[in-house]
């Protein structure tokens, strides 16, 4: 069965909702592998001018802006260290949401070379805004910072708040609307927990497997 982007969003509504009252989901262990995030989201700041000023005229829409006179009331949001699905270690990338008014505009990439943090490009508005209804909805037990885990064969996101470890990628991860979209597609139940990291990477390896059987979802 072919579910529309409408009832996709319903269900990964309802799964977070699940989530929420079903346990502890975002204590964290210690800080992530970086000396000092504000050092990170202060360098980024300074740059964020310059960076939103590249955006091509008449296009402010494609990055989640509704006018350029938003870029003048842009901050900085809760930080997202980026794994890839294929790897237990970070990509050396951290992704943070432009911010308007409290809401999520756009994710900007991020990485230190040279110890100095380097813009390395603004994308996934899509994803912004659903990271954006996650941050209201636990607003409680905001955490510090966050795991976006991302499946750059399938072009699809999960989200993890909380780990057994530091650095590691391991423990649950949870589906963002791109993933939901491929598992429910699949006939794959989301639990309530999320899954496993070892669970989804059999899933998508037997899924890689079956030509035709799958479609990438749209990049965010």
């Amino acid at each position: 069965m072919r579910l529309s982007k409408n009832q996709v969003f319903k269900v990964f509504v309802l799964f977070f909702i699940c989530l929420w009252f079903g346990g502890p989901l975002f204590t964290q262990p210690g800080a992530p592998q970086v000396k000092n995030l504000d050092e990170m989201t202060g360098s980024i700041s300074a740059q964020l001018p310059g960076i939103l000023e590249n955006i091509p005229a008449n296009e402010e829409d494609k990055f989640g802006f509704k006018n350029r006179e938003e870029f003048s009331l842009a901050s900085l949001g809760l930080p997202y260290q980026e794994y890839s699905l294929d790897r237990d270690t970070p990509t050396g990338y951290w992704r943070v949401p432009v911010t308007v008014a409290d809401e999520n505009r756009v994710l900007v990439r991020v990485k230190m070379e040279n110890g100095q943090w380097k813009f390395a490009g603004l994308s996934g508005a899509g994803l912004a805004k659903e990271l954006g209804f996650l941050e209201k909805f636990i607003a409680g037990d905001k955490p510090a910072w966050g795991r976006i885990v991302r499946d750059f064969e399938m072009q699809c996101d999960y989200i993890q708040y909380s780990s057994p470890s530091e650095s590691k990628l391991s423990g649950y991860i949870y589906p963002m609307e791109s993933a939901a979209r491929i598992l429910l597609r699949s006939n794959i139940s989301i639990e309530k927990r999320g899954f496993p990291v070892t669970q989804i990477r059999e899933f998508r390896m037997n899924l890689l497997q079956s030509p035709g059987e799958y479609a990438p979802a749209e990049a965010k």
